[in-house]
């Protein structure tokens, strides 16, 4: 199972490394990681160049265009049997892409899914972190209300007809 992280960057110059370290780190590697560098006027480009000798990555620049359309971008540039998408702001524990290629594999029929994310407040040592996982959803109100899905936790084959939305206005 080919597996392409796609990473959606504006002025992350801050954040992306580490999300790229958290990839960088991954029991089982990425096939590649697109980051689309949605106009940013800080220092991601250069973030990205740091790591190019470390992760097979491949670099979309483009305008801004926000969230939806840099997830697309990356989208159209991937190559992979399936997107994995993460925020450059987000980071993963060492077994994601691990536990998402099993659950592909072993779940053919299954066309995306996402995980629980776990949150911490900056500065506590971890004392401070917690797993957010979707309560029980049976309504479409409550999906809306709850809203469960955190795009860093999607995992989706490449063959879903499907794009992100691109103006929230």
């Amino acid at each position: 199972m080919k597996l392409t992280v796609i990473i959606p960057a504006y002025n992350a110059a801050a954040t992306l490394g580490e999300a790229l370290s958290s990839v960088e780190q991954q029991h089982v590697q990425p096939y590649e990681v697109v980051v689309v560098n949605d106009g940013s006027t800080d220092e991601t480009a250069k973030v990205v160049q740091s790591f190019m000798d470390r992760l097979p990555l491949v670099c979309v620049d483009q305008a801004n265009a926000g969230l939806g359309a840099a997830r697309n971008a990356g989208m159209q540039a991937a190559k992979g049997d399936a997107w994995v998408f993460l925020d450059a702001d987000d980071v993963w524990g060492s077994n994601k892409l691990a536990h998402a290629g099993d659950y592909l594999t072993r779940f053919p029929k299954v066309q995306w899914f996402y995980t629980p994310i776990f949150e911490w407040s900056p500065g506590t040592n971890g004392a401070g972190m917690r797993m957010r996982a979707c309560p029980k959803i049976r309504s479409l109100e409550d999906f809306l209300a709850f809203n469960p899905i955190v795009p860093s936790t999607v995992v989706m084959r490449a063959d879903t007809p499907f794009t992100w939305e691109e103006d929230r206005n």
